[in-house]
């Protein structure tokens, strides 16, 4: 029997809600999980691969495996799973870093004055003071 069509003893139950299928409609949207906001991805990612570190070692530390040897292992199955499964870090890390690369230095004039010094010491003439620096009287 179809869901708009009830028969009369029903009146008084709701209607149940149609199925959803993959292909009619989509699922209801989830919160996206909660992540390290505000701290910067280097700093998220490091954090990431020593708390997994750390959960290696503790869990081959319980097993009868020399401290040294458990260390080792620890190290080489939290890189390879920090490798696997945590990619998006990565990415974000490394995209963070071109961007501070593409920003540049912070001062625009400092290769000025830098060359500025270097001709006055291989001419043999005192460098003028920067003009960022205040002289005194």
């Amino acid at each position: 029997m179809r869901a708009d069509r009830r028969p009369s003893g029903d009146a008084a139950r709701p209607a149940r809600a149609p199925r959803r299928t993959r292909l009619h409609s989509p699922a209801p949207a989830k919160e996206p999980a909660r992540r390290l906001t505000g701290v910067k991805p280097w700093i998220a990612y490091s954090l990431v691969r020593l708390g997994l570190f750390g959960a290696a070692l503790g869990l081959l530390l319980l097993l009868p495996i020399h401290w040294l040897w458990a260390t080792l292992i620890a190290t080489v199955v939290s890189m390879a799973v920090s490798y696997i499964a945590f990619a998006g870090l990565r990415d974000q890390v490394a995209l963070d870093l071109a961007a501070r690369r593409a920003r540049g230095s912070v001062d625009p004039d400092a290769a000025d004055e830098d060359a500025a010094a270097e001709d006055s010491a291989l001419d043999g003439h005192p460098a003028p003071p920067p003009a960022s620096t205040p002289r005194e009287p």
